[in-house]
């Protein structure tokens, strides 16, 4: 039986950035980006999900409520994120890349949801005879943001109530 480990701070900060745009209905050792967060922690599946249901315990914009064995450094993680929540930006780009990243290594649609959101962002299908090419500048941390919304709000725009991710 392996030795317990205790979760670190940094890898708390993972957790949550990974939670803050995970809908609560997908924290399972199922879910693709849990499973390859664990292999970058060097954890279980199953235990970053639980880490994760636990910090679904402090969430108040929840209607219902995650694990109850938080952890002191869970909340200090926590409280920190309240208090600045830009503190995760630079967690979820590295985590946006690492995942596009392994995305090409195994296949350039491996993870679902990331070939729309980043893959073809980056490298997108040549124009048609009716279309072109534009670029846009994008808020750091815009693209972190609307998963936060959407994960809250199961998938539907926080304004209208509409269901459509795409816009």
């Amino acid at each position: 039986m392996a030795a317990r480990r205790n979760w670190t701070k940094d890898e708390i900060r993972q957790v949550l950035a990974l939670y803050l745009r995970t809908p609560f209905g997908r924290l399972n050792s199922s879910n693709t980006e849990i499973a390859a967060l664990a292999r970058r922690l060097g954890r279980t599946a199953g235990a970053v999900a639980l880490k994760a249901c636990n910090l679904a315990a402090l969430d108040d914009s929840l209607p219902r409520k995650g694990m109850s064995n938080v952890s002191r450094l869970d909340r200090e993680v926590w409280a920190e994120f309240l208090a600045d929540p830009d503190t995760l930006l630079p967690i979820y780009e590295e985590q946006r890349a690492w995942l596009l990243q392994h995305a090409r290594a195994t296949t350039r649609h491996g993870i679902p949801g990331l070939s729309e959101d980043v893959a073809d962002d980056i490298h997108p299908p040549a124009p048609q005879a009716t279309e072109r090419l534009v670029l846009q500048r994008q808020r750091l941390g815009q693209d972190f943001f609307r998963r936060m919304i959407l994960a809250a709000w199961n998938g539907r725009c926080g304004l209208t109530g509409i269901e459509d991710p795409p816009c």
